[in-house]
């Protein structure tokens, strides 16, 4: 017990005086080598006390019975060292997130995402184009509300020409106009999504109609590859 007790005293000493001539609050830290002070044993102690430097930063423990071990101060990041500045990379589609990489936090907007954000009015009394297609691309729709004036056949439909005559395809109705409205009737579909997908790539979409009566009413669209 006397020498336990001996080899504790000495290693404290040796503590005080190697802080005292390594450390003060005039002297910036530095970082102190690995070493060691008496032979100590193996095994674990329940009995550790971390010493610090007059800084506050730690720079080594001892573990009874009279252990001494100096470390150098540790870096920001223990496995990956020094972290890397915060700012957060987009990972391509066939990329995975790699260990060095940090997490971004994302808000969601406030505004809206349009499926459709165009819109086209329709006001007319005889057929002709309410959206010009755009190359390589479908036009698909999301509302469609519309009224005639009096009874008359009408159709949605893509293709090219000045009617859509050449390859034309329905969207509503027909290839020709065939859907009946009613006096003062029509359709009213209203939506934020695509309701009605494009048919014709590239194509120019046209509004049919059998008489020259007054068609009035609202598209809104989007063009997709």
């Amino acid at each position: 017990m006397r020498r336990k007790l001996s080899h504790i005293f000495l290693a404290i000493a040796l503590v005080a005086m190697f802080l005292h001539k390594h450390s003060g609050a005039a002297q910036s830290p530095t970082p102190i080598p690995p070493q060691s002070f008496g032979q100590g044993r193996s095994g674990t102690d329940p009995w550790r006390v971390i010493i610090y430097d007059a800084s506050g930063r730690a720079v080594g423990s001892i573990q009874f019975p009279a252990y001494v071990a100096f470390a150098p101060q540790l870096p920001a990041d223990p496995k990956r060292g020094a972290l890397p500045s915060p700012a957060a990379t987009v990972k391509g589609a066939a990329q995975s997130p790699g260990a060095a990489d940090l997490a971004g936090v994302v808000n969601l907007s406030p505004n809206p995402s349009l499926q459709c954000p165009y819109t086209v009015e329709i006001n007319q009394t005889s057929s002709s184009v309410v959206v010009p297609g755009v190359a390589g691309k479908l036009t698909h729709f999301c509302t469609f509300a519309a009224v005639t004036a009096t009874g008359q056949s009408v159709s949605l439909v893509q293709g090219t020409g000045s009617t859509c005559g050449t390859g034309t395809k329905g969207l509503y109705g027909g290839t020709t106009a065939s859907a009946v409205w009613a006096d003062k009737g029509g359709v009213h579909g209203i939506s934020d999504r695509i309701t009605i997908p494009g048919r014709v790539v590239g194509g120019d979409t046209c509004m049919l109609q059998s008489a020259a009566a007054n068609i009035s009413g609202t598209l809104t669209y989007g063009f997709y590859n």
